[in-house]
């Protein structure tokens, strides 16, 4: 493989560990979401319950209700904007590897181009000498 193909292969590898480390990043966004969404039904539940000090306590959980939607609405823009991203480094890995496959194959094509010149080459210097 040529120098330009190792530098290819490189770039391609580079732009998959680049859309590795936006889907990992997503993955994390994805989960925290999840957290905050298991924590908002726990203080709805807790809300809706009957026990004695809940009264105390209802306008903590109030609040911490609404910061956890806010911190939601919040994460949930990041994991849109996250999700564009992602889309995008596929984008330029597919690129990456569309450009590669094109460099091997011109590559390939001049390696035959040139088997083909010392074959021929070969053929008419044996023809060549057979002459009388």
């Amino acid at each position: 493989m040529s120098e330009r193909g190792r530098r290819a292969e490189r770039i391609v590898a580079v732009h998959r560990q680049m859309h590795r480390a936006e889907t990992w990043k997503l993955a994390e966004l994805q989960r925290r979401l999840a957290e905050i969404e298991a924590s908002k039904i726990a203080l709805i539940g807790a809300l809706n319950s009957d026990e004695a000090l809940h009264g105390l306590f209802i306008d903590a959980m109030a609040r911490r209700l609404r910061f956890l939607s806010e911190e939601a609405a919040r994460i949930a823009g990041e994991r849109d904007l996250q999700s564009r991203r992602v889309v995008e480094r596929l984008r330029h890995v597919r690129l990456a590897e569309r450009l590669s496959s094109i460099l091997d194959t011109q590559e390939q094509r001049v390696e035959i181009g040139k088997e083909l010149a010392e074959t021929i080459e070969h053929f008419l210097n044996r023809a060549s000498a057979r002459l009388p």
